[in-house]
This record gives C-alpha cells, structure tokens and sequence, in this order.
C-alpha cells in the first residue's frame, strides 16, 4: 500500500476527552458550540492548562476555527477543514438499503450523537460554502434530521448543505 499524500492523524498531547473540538494555532479563539483544542507547531509553546496536540505538520495543515474529531485512543483528525476542496460529515451509519455498491455498510445501534456533533461542528465551523451531509442514511432520523436543518439555517446561515440520501 502506498504512503499517505498527507498525515491525517495525530495524537493529542494532553488528557482529551472523545468527541468534536473547534482547532486554533497558538492561542484559543470563541467556539460558541464545540471545546477547543490549541494547535501549537513547537512545544516550547506549550500551555499546560490547555487541552492541546504539538505537531508541526497539524499546524501547517490547519486553519483558525477548523474542526476535528478525537478518538477513545486519543487520535485527532480533521474533519471540516477551511483548506480542503470538500467537506463532509456523516450523520449516521445506519441505513434501511444493503446496496451492493455501498463503501459504508450499515450498522446496528443508536449513533445519535453523530447527528448530535456534526450540527455543533456546522455551526462553530460557519462556512460560507457547500458541506457535504453523508451517512448511512440521514433521512432516517426523521424529525431530528429536519431539527438539524434548522439549528445549522439559524447558527451557520451562509452554509449550504448537499445531502446523500436514498
């Protein structure tokens, strides 16, 4: 298998819990929705009471407000980038098709939550573009997908959304 055409995960340098972070270099700015994680290139930068990652290849790839996501294991990657061609978050794995031509098989279980975070994520990341909205199947969660709209319309108005569904 080939090398990656760039590093898209990193370790976070200090205790950080799972789940979605707004991303700024060298000093934190407003995240109205999402915690935020401090990007630093050197560690003789480094703020001890601030939840941050030290590399300087993150910090090269990153922009003030971009958002990522940190695993159980305490791995980063970006999610919503200000840099990238496109964007897309994904909302859900599950799905009621079982397309042969699908790269995401549907899965079991309630992933809320993912709902949950790509809504945040939209409105602290206040694009003034297209974002991709994926799963699974979003139109599954029925009224808490139309809610979803709605929180994004009135917190990140100038976001166009292009949804994948069935």
């Amino acid at each position: 298998m080939s090398d990656p055409i760039r590093i898209d995960k990193f370790v976070v340098n200090s205790p950080t819990q799972p789940g979605y972070y707004q991303l700024w270099k060298d000093e934190l700015g407003v995240s109205k929705f999402l915690p935020e994680l401090l990007v630093l290139a050197e560690p003789e930068l480094l703020v001890l009471d601030k939840a941050h990652v030290v590399h300087s290849d993150l910090y090269k790839l990153i922009s003030n407000g971009d958002i990522a996501s940190v695993s159980a294991n305490g791995m980063l990657r970006v999610v919503l980038s200000r840099n990238a061609n496109h964007n897309t978050v994904l909302v859900t794995e599950r799905c009621n098709n079982l397309c042969s031509f699908c790269s995401q098989p549907p899965r079991e279980g309630n992933d809320d939550w993912l709902l949950g975070q790509a809504m945040l994520a939209l409105a602290d990341f206040s694009f003034d573009g297209v974002i991709g909205v994926s799963g699974g199947e979003p139109l599954l969660y029925g009224q808490k997908f139309i809610d979803f709209l709605d929180f994004v319309k009135e917190y990140s108005p100038s976001t166009s959304l292009h949804i994948l569904t069935n």
